[in-house]
């Protein structure tokens, strides 16, 4: 329980944006609050062009790894342009991420909420798009709450959804509120239903503190105890200072401790269950990588599906990184019956592959672990052939680099490299 929440909050943290924009006559504020089981909450503010603000805020249904994990695709497939680099409408991105989701992951129980805003700073129209998402809410500066419910259903539930826009104008001191259900998942004693929710925004004492004040009616004086995230984000019409509140990182002596020697890095295995245990200490950098490789693939040659452990693990470079999500979806697509698991990872392994969007990597983290055996033999070094060395190096880089524009931007110099310096041998078409 306590290694699934800390593994999502290790997703959900690089899926929260970092700064807002400051804009001219507008100003946001954020409040993102995990829940006792941390859900797929996702936010954020875009400055677009000169003219053009998009911000939205999502929720993933359920909670733990796998909605962490649907809110890490929905992150990596949200286009905000098209092709010509021209700004989507907000009907047309709920559009495009709800066949996404129906293609690549349509399931029970499956679906996303989410609700986008286009805003013109200059002339105050708002466009907006909700998919199944809790009403937006419009607090107009003479006091009145206007509530707007979706245009059309949640993400991922059924093919061809037809999400309709609305637009309003934003005067002069009006106010914006988008809000995940959380806010609605409240303590007994300190109940808030849709009313309260607009009783709490109209209220005009001390308006700074507005989603403080929501949050502690939400929340009582236990927020880490309530039972789903809290995601509020307010626009308001007025200048100032924006800024964002995520109070959601855990402090690093709450992690699990990792044991063993961290001065001491080195590979071993064992055989547990008709599995082959491979346990990776200390700091796994590039001299690692094939030896690394070539242990796994014996195994999976053998038909042994393989467990990495990563409990002792402090450190990977990036040709570790490389190999192992190489491994991973190697043994995913061409080994029939053997598979390639992770167990252990520590928050700050986590939390890099999710950055990297080593996808693959995530959805072979297993929750349930499986005992090191005591006796474990160590895995020699692989035979010192500089190619196969050079090789392993370039391909770890090139899967890395392959996963999103980031990456590739990331290592295209590492790349191009390593490809100048390298030659291929007539026909090789794997390090192998």
């Amino acid at each position: 329980m306590e290694r699934d929440r800390y593994m999502a909050q290790a997703i959900q943290d690089t899926l929260l944006p970092s700064e807002p924009p400051q804009l001219d006559r507008y100003r946001t504020r954020s409040l993102c609050v995990p829940g006792e089981k941390v859900g797929g909450d996702l936010y954020d503010v875009v400055r677009l062009n000169a003219r053009q603000v998009m911000f939205y805020v999502a929720d993933a249904a359920g909670h733990g790894v796998s909605a962490a994990i649907l809110a890490l695709l929905f992150k990596h497939r949200l286009r905000l342009f098209d092709p010509t680099g021209a700004t989507l409408s907000p009907a047309a991105i709920l559009g495009q991420m709800n066949e996404v989701l129906v293609n690549e992951i349509s399931a029970p129980g499956v679906f996303v909420t989410a609700i986008f805003c286009l805003l013109d700073i200059e002339n105050g129209k708002l466009i907006f798009a909700s998919a199944g998402h809790p009403p937006l809410l419009v607090h107009e500066a003479r006091g009145h709450v206007k509530m707007f419910e979706h245009t059309g259903p949640a993400l991922g539930l059924y093919g061809n959804a037809v999400f309709a826009e609305r637009e309003i104008l934003v005067k002069e001191a009006d106010r914006i509120l988008l809000y995940t259900d959380g806010v609605f998942d409240t303590t007994e004693n300190r109940p808030l239903n849709q009313n309260q929710l607009i009783q709490e925004l109209q209220t005009v004492e001390d308006r700074s503190f507005v989603l403080e004040r929501i949050l502690n009616k939400a929340r009582g004086d236990q927020p880490l105890a309530a039972r789903d995230d809290l995601t509020l984000l307010l626009l308001e019409a007025s200048p100032g200072v924006s800024r964002f509140d995520h109070r959601t990182n855990f402090a690093d002596e709450d992690m699990p401790s990792i044991s063993g020697d961290p001065s001491v890095s080195r590979i071993s295995q064992a055989k547990a269950e008709g599995l082959t245990v491979l346990v990776l200490e200390g700091r796994m950098t590039w001299e690692y990588s094939q030896t690394f490789f070539d242990a796994v693939f014996g195994s999976l040659d053998r038909g042994f599906g393989v467990i990495v452990d990563l409990s002792r693990c402090i450190h990977m470079d990036s040709a570790v990184l490389g190999t192992l999500h190489e491994l991973v979806e190697s043994a995913e697509k061409t080994v029939a019956g053997s598979k390639v698991k992770i167990q252990d990872a520590s928050h700050s392994l986590v939390r890099t592959f999710a950055e990297l969007g080593m996808d693959s990597v995530l959805r072979s983290i297993q929750m349930q672990s499986i005992e090191i055996p005591k006796t474990r033999t160590s895995v020699e070094a692989s035979d010192g052939n500089l190619r196969r060395q050079q090789m392993r190096l370039l391909k770890a880089h090139e899967v890395l680099a392959s996963l999103n524009d980031t990456n590739r931007d990331q290592f295209a110099l590492v790349v191009d490299d390593l490809r100048e310096h390298f030659t291929y041998l007539s026909g090789m078409t794997s390090p192998r």
